[in-house]
This record gives C-alpha cells, sequence and structure tokens, in this order.
C-alpha cells in the first residue's frame, strides 16, 4: 500500500485530541460510567498531551495526493543520547485502516536501526 507522510498541522489538531482522549478513557474507564470523573480524566490528559505536542514530533500518514485524508499518527521524539531507544508517546490508526502496515509505515522513520 502506498502511503505518504505529512507533519501536523492546526487542523489536525482537534482529530489528534478527540482519538488520544477517547483512547485514554477507554482504557481506564472500562465499565465505569462516572460522567465525573470521566470529565476529569478528560481535563488532566488534554494538558498532558497539550506539552507532549508541543515538543514531540508528529507524523501523519495519508493516501498519496490526499494530505487531509488521515489513516492515522504518531507522536513521538528521538532523544539526544544516540545510545536511546526514540520514545513513541501515542501512535494510532483508524479502524478500517488497521492491519494494512500504516502503524509500520510512522514507525518507520523512528526505528533507530
Amino acid at each position: 500500500m502506498d502511503l505518504e507522510l505529512r507533519t501536523l498541522r492546526d487542523s489536525d489538531r482537534p482529530f489528534i485530541y478527540a482519538t488520544w482522549l477517547r483512547q485514554v478513557v477507554m482504557g481506564y474507564c472500562v465499565g465505569y460510567d462516572d460522567v465525573k470523573s470521566t470529565k476529569a480524566l478528560y481535563h488532566k490528559h488534554y494538558a498532558t498531551i497539550e506539552r507532549i505536542l508541543s515538543r514531540a514530533a508528529t507524523l501523519i500518514a495519508t493516501l498519496p495526493g490526499e494530505p487531509d485524508v488521515i489513516l492515522g499518527y504518531l507522536v513521538g521524539e528521538k532523544l539526544e543520547d544516540p545510545q536511546a531507544r526514540p520514545v513513541v508517546h501515542f501512535l494510532y490508526v483508524k479502524g478500517p485502516w488497521r492491519g494494512n502496515g500504516v502503524a509500520k509505515f510512522l514507525m518507520g522513520d523512528l526505528d533507530p536501526n
């Protein structure tokens, strides 16, 4: 499958926050219905995501020639220590595109080998 890679645009931010926060809340609140706690999780993690996005690289996988069609994204950073492995803060691939190599494509840019 042919894919293209681009960097984060301001117009991508709502999608990034929505998908990342949804996964965080699903991970913490499986079978949990307390709306106040869910809102608190969103608020806390929104600030964390904001800090990470301000310093980390965000790579967006798109269809060739269609940069607005996001298939998935990776938020990560290479550390200054050349011996250290890159840090992946979050990786997301839309459901219909999972199993098609999108995550490998995104990870390829961070792979130290």
